[in-house]
């Protein structure tokens, strides 16, 4: 069973849980401890954010920028890989966690044999730098014949269409942007002009229209960030295949117990 095909069999029924960052609730986010700790605990899918440095390595991380580790407005491509390694990117979370380090996407793939992984292209990774990047991602990707078990996800269509252009074989999910209100199109039109097969918005924005829409057209639609139970049960009335989640293990064995009890 493919990727596409596995979500939407989730529809209507247990959604697929994916680890958003890791396990982000206990441990800093998109750091090797907290995809770690998602898979250890028994969730089958995460979810990463991928910068660029100067020296054309993706790692993995969220901001653009180091404001939260306390380096004012130092921003990842203005570092090389190395140089981001004498980053403390641990402490903002706990004091505990002062050890870590920005893992690149290559050192976190090495963790995560065997898992589904959603990776999403940051907008901030600047035009001219994008197929040094994809070409980067495609080759960490394809070393570990990981294809059937990634999804590219970003904000950018055109950012997407690229990366599919590159990677046609990788499944990509079109993330939905506000500026798509002003576009006179549906939302599976959109999905569809990105190459996208895949759907994914925040809980806030998530609604009936919508998923009603994209499970007629059969495009799985992920939902993020859902960490309440009365979320989980919602989104699943509507047909919702995926969710992601900062507590993905726990959700996950609160709806097994919900569903034993009928």
């Amino acid at each position: 069973m493919d990727i596409v095909h596995h979500f939407l069999s989730h529809r209507y029924q247990k959604p697929v849980f994916i680890a958003h960052r890791g396990e982000s609730d206990s441990f800093p986010e998109n750091t090797i401890p907290a995809f770690k700790a998602a898979t250890e605990r028994g969730t089958q899918w995460v979810e990463l954010d991928v910068q660029l440095t100067k020296d054309i390595v993706p790692v993995v991380m969220h901001d653009p920028d180091l404001k939260r580790f306390g380096k004012s407005e130092v921003t990842v491509e203005s570092l090389t890989f190395n140089e981001l390694q004498k980053i403390d990117a641990g402490s903002w979370k706990s004091p505990e966690f002062a050890s870590l380090k920005i893992p690149s996407l290559n050192q976190v793939l090495n963790e995560l044999e065997g898992v589904g992984v959603n990776i999403e292209l940051k907008r901030e990774i600047r035009p001219d730098k994008r197929l040094s990047a994809l070409a980067e991602i495609t080759s960490i990707i394809k070393m570990r014949e990981m294809q059937k078990q990634v999804i590219i996800s970003s904000f950018d269509d055109t950012f997407l269409k690229q990366s599919k252009q590159v990677m046609p074989d990788i499944a990509t999910g079109l993330l939905f942007r506000f500026s798509f209100k002003k576009i006179r199109k549906s939302i599976p039109e959109l999905v569809r002009e990105a190459g996208a097969e895949f759907f994914h918005c925040s809980v806030k924005q998530v609604n009936r229209a919508w998923m009603d829409s994209l499970n007629t057209h059969n495009i799985p639609c992920n939902v993020y960030t859902v960490n309440k139970m009365d979320q989980v049960m919602k989104l699943k009335k509507m047909g919702v295949a995926g969710i992601f989640s900062d507590r993905p293990a726990a959700l996950s064995h609160e709806y097994e117990e919900l569903s034993k009890r009928g």
